[in-house]
């Protein structure tokens, strides 16, 4: 009796760590569950929306999280997945800063949901408020929000919601007038002057490990003269879809798809009625 008590326990316990394990595999490679804190999204998604993140879509990640939390530089090496991210995914992403914006250091404490606008290769214009991806206007994200805001003046806003990226006199970018700004990524070079180093600088110190500078004319990745900067790593443009209220890449930048979590799926559960189970598109 003793025997079959114990081989229970024994069976108990080892099936209690395969569904264990196998929640651990899920978590990580499968999928994620995430509440959505604000309505950048809306309508697509709103405040309460808890939504499911497909990992797999994109590829999961494997990571150390301690490595975040002993403020040291977050290595990501990514499963294959099933296809590469397209124009307006909704993708979840670690924000690509911990504290200044002048550089990139992946925050895994914090999450964004975002729209992704634009893909390595992309050129990206901002016109009158309409997004235009290598001339093409009406492609990518609300159309709806872009027509409300190229209705509005500069005087509508505040000036840190009106002014953007990269914050530079030679740059005078706003939410109405912005780009053209080549979407960098794996293989793509860009050449580099003075004059446009800080369109990608931040981005080129983070992949190279180098300090980068302008001085007598010239760029300085470390201590080699550059006229160009081939990138190692790919990026993409990310945007909200209230277009008027939404901290995104206007505002701080290219996001790094080491950062990516993945793609939003579907709502889990809203405080909204009618909203769960629904796709996420």
């Amino acid at each position: 009796m003793k025997r079959k008590v114990s081989e229970t326990v024994v069976n108990i316990l080892f099936w209690m760590c395969i569904l264990f394990v196998g929640w651990v595999v899920l978590r990580v490679m499968g999928y994620a569950s995430f509440r959505i804190p604000s309505d950048s999204m809306a309508p697509a998604l709103v405040t309460g929306d808890r939504i499911w993140v497909a990992k797999p879509i994109l590829g999961a990640r494997i990571l150390n999280p301690f490595a975040s939390i002993n403020d040291k530089e977050v290595k990501i090496r990514r499963l294959p997945g099933w296809r590469k991210v397209e124009h307006n995914d909704i993708l979840v992403f670690n924000f690509p800063y911990r504290s200044a914006w002048d550089t990139v250091s992946m925050d895994l404490s914090t999450y964004y949901v975002k729209r992704c606008i634009g893909v390595p290769g992309d050129t990206l214009v901002i016109r009158e408020g309409y997004y235009l991806i290598n001339g093409q206007k009406g492609k990518v994200g609300n159309q709806a929000a872009q027509q409300k805001l190229s209705q509005k003046s500069r005087e509508d806003f505040e000036p840190e919601v009106y002014n953007t990226f990269p914050y530079h006199p030679a740059y005078p970018w706003n939410i109405h007038t912005f780009g053209p700004l080549i979407i960098p990524g794996k293989g793509i070079e860009v050449p580099l002057t003075p004059h446009n180093l800080c369109l990608y600088k931040r981005w080129i110190e983070w992949e190279s490990g180098k300090s980068v500078k302008s001085q007598n004319e010239n760029v300085y990745i470390g201590e080699e003269k550059a006229g160009a900067y081939r990138f190692r790593k790919n990026y993409y443009f990310v945007g909200g879809d209230r277009v008027e209220d939404s901290k995104d890449s206007r505002y701080w930048g290219f996001l790094p798809e080491e950062c990516i979590v993945g793609k939003a799926w579907i709502i889990r559960s809203s405080e909204t009625e009618g909203r769960a189970g629904k796709l996420i598109k």
